[in-house]
C-alpha cells in the first residue's frame, strides 16, 4: 500500500508541475508591422468628435497582406464600406493608398495604429479588436 501512495504522489507532483509549466507559457507577441500578420484582422476607432457625431466607430479590415476596407457605423444604421484600398508597410510606417482621395500615413507600435488625419482634429487611434 505505501507503494501505491508514493506512486500516487511522485504521479501528482509531476502532473501539477507540467499544468504549472504550461499554464505559465507567456502569451505571444504578434508584430503587426509584417503585412502578412495583419491579414484577417479588425481595427476600431471612436470617432467622437464634432465634425463626426453620426459615425459611432471606424473599423479598419485587413482583407489581404496588401489590401484594406474601412468601414464606419452610422447612427442609427448598420455598418457601411466608406472606401477600400491598398496599404504597404515600411519598418513601423503605414501608407494607405486611397485612390483618388490620395495617401494617408500613420504608425503600427503593438495593438494600435495612429493616423494623422488632415480632415479631423488630430490623430485617428484604431485599436486591435
Amino acid at each position: 500500500m505505501k507503494k501505491i501512495n508514493g506512486f500516487l504522489r511522485i504521479t501528482m507532483i509531476v502532473l501539477i508541475s507540467l499544468f504549472l509549466a504550461i499554464s505559465c507559457k507567456k502569451d505571444e507577441v504578434v508584430d503587426y508591422t509584417i503585412p502578412a500578420n495583419l491579414v484577417g484582422t479588425n481595427w476600431k476607432c471612436t470617432l467622437a468628435t464634432s465634425e463626426h457625431n453620426d459615425v459611432e466607430y471606424a473599423t479598419l479590415k485587413f482583407t489581404s497582406a496588401t489590401e484594406f476596407e474601412n468601414w464606419i457605423k452610422v447612427v442609427g444604421l448598420g455598418e457601411i464600406k466608406d472606401i477600400a484600398g491598398s496599404y504597404t508597410i515600411e519598418k513601423d510606417t503605414i501608407t494607405f493608398n486611397l485612390g483618388e482621395n490620395g495617401l494617408l500615413q500613420g504608425s503600427i507600435i503593438g495593438t494600435k495604429i495612429s493616423l494623422l488625419s488632415e480632415t479631423s482634429e488630430g490623430f485617428l487611434i484604431f485599436i486591435k479588436q
